[in-house]
């Protein structure tokens, strides 16, 4: 694609992602064949998070991540 300016091209990047956004999640379990979860939980296991530690995650997407790290 050809964009006018880095405005545009922010404004059509942006567009894209808010479109997609509420089928994110359903998209990269049909996508990955439901892996994107076991890789996430080895993702959480890796950190060395445990109960009662404090964890700031940064441009944390839709959060499926972050919410591994919640002790139930």
């Amino acid at each position: 694609m050809n964009f006018s300016s880095p405005e545009a091209k922010e404004e059509y990047v942006h567009s894209v992602f808010t479109r997609i956004a509420k089928y994110y999640d359903t998209m990269n379990r049909v996508i990955s064949f439901n892996q994107d979860n076991k890789w996430r939980r080895q993702a959480a296991q890796k950190t060395g998070v445990r109960p009662g530690h404090h964890v700031l995650d940064c441009c944390c997407g839709t959060g499926a991540l972050t919410c591994m790290l919640v002790p139930l």
